[in-house]
């Protein structure tokens, strides 16, 4: 039988922890690779979303307005999408520390 896959960093250290397995050598290489895959599956995934959604309400309130938008407005955009992604990150990684010690 397979063993189960580990999909989040959280997961496979509690799992760890309820089976009473050690951390020899393989298992932090597992546990490496798998926050190193994680990483680069939400930066890709966050970066392609956040720049489609940016350039489309960009786009859409150019073509309502009728004129492009000022740089001022660009930057208090950028702004708030940057502060929108750092707060969904800081509650992803609250909720998986959650989890793991919860």
């Amino acid at each position: 039988m397979p063993p189960e896959p580990y999909f989040r960093p959280a997961d496979h250290c509690r799992r760890r922890r309820e089976k009473r397995h050690s951390w020899d050598f393989k298992a932090i290489l597992e546990f490496l690779a798998l926050v190193s895959i994680s990483l680069r599956r939400v930066e890709l995934v966050a970066h392609s979303r956040a720049w489609t959604a940016g350039i489309w309400c960009s786009t859409l309130a150019e073509w309502i307005r009728g004129k492009p938008l000022s740089e001022r407005i660009q930057a208090i955009g950028l702004r708030l999408g940057l502060a929108a992604m750092l707060f969904m990150m800081a509650l992803a990684f609250f909720n998986d520390i959650n989890r793991l010690f919860g």
